[in-house]
């Protein structure tokens, strides 16, 4: 169904996984090649790449035999985690340690417009929910970090904790912002074998989600869970970032996107 991946290798009962008193242990097969978590902006030749393995991935949705899988439910139950964490940064102004202090110096000027995006993404989820949206196998997490360029050239996907059956924009979201754009569409459909309905909306809920749900697991890492101070330091990194200074571009993206699928 789809061979570039990373997988379980079975143990000799027959087993995907071994158990060694409380630790379940998973062995996969090695892929040789380069990460590309750093190789950002991925070539035009690489982004075709992954245009044509997530249209064999997606292709691949009737094929599976999972009774039952995990479905996108276009779940936002972090939301009230969210909330009560931004509202204890406030109660607590930081007195904990120097970094609930920065945490506090980062999330309480902001705490307005996080509130305007979670309203934003209730909006786009109840606009999705409306729609009748094919649900497809995904992978989940496409980025570079999950991309590994095989020595002979073949990309190969690891790391599928996110795997499930979503619409397609769930998988395609980090690639349709660019000039890039319509090449990627043009070569995902033509390997699919059909034209595939988009949804901006779509893009928007999952883009939004992502954000605000990642921002909800660092600030309650940095509050409440967190040992290391190594570990504090890389939250408050991504928190500014990989989350905070992406969020002005997803309207702007929505309508680049929205505009690229009229031509279509």
């Amino acid at each position: 169904m789809f061979t570039n991946l990373s997988y379980p290798i079975a143990t000799t009962s027959g087993e995907l996984a071994a158990k060694y008193g409380p630790l379940r242990l998973v062995l996969f097969n090695y892929v040789p090649g380069n990460n590309l978590a750093d190789a950002y902006p991925l070539s035009p030749g690489i982004k075709e790449q992954i245009a044509e393995q997530l249209a064999k991935l997606h292709r691949a949705t009737g094929d599976i035999a999972v009774e039952n899988p995990i479905v996108e439910q276009y779940d936002v139950e972090f939301i009230a985690g969210l909330i009560e964490s931004v509202e204890q940064v406030e109660r607590t102004r930081g007195r904990e340690n120097e970094f609930t202090r920065r945490l506090y110096d980062i999330i309480i000027p902001a705490k307005g417009r996080i509130y305007q995006l979670v309203d934003r993404m209730l909006e786009l989820r109840d606009a999705v929910c409306r729609q009748d949206r094919q649900m497809v196998l995904c992978h989940g997490d496409v980025w570079g970090g999950n991309l590994i360029l095989h020595p002979e050239g073949e990309l190969y996907f690891v790391d599928w904790e996110g795997a499930q059956l979503a619409p397609a924009e769930y998988d395609l979201l980090n690639y349709l912002d660019d000039d890039h754009c319509q090449p990627f569409l043009d070569r995902y459909e033509a390997r699919r074998g059909q034209r595939v309905p988009l949804s901006s909306e779509a893009f928007g809920f999952f883009q939004y989600r992502r954000h605000l749900r990642n921002l909800s697991n660092w600030v309650t890492n940095i509050m409440y869970d967190n040992t290391a101070p190594k570990q504090s330091e890389n939250d408050l990194d991504m928190i500014v970032n990989h989350c905070m200074d992406r969020w002005e571009a997803i309207e702007p993206r929505m309508r680049f996107i929205a505009d690229v699928l009229s031509r279509q």
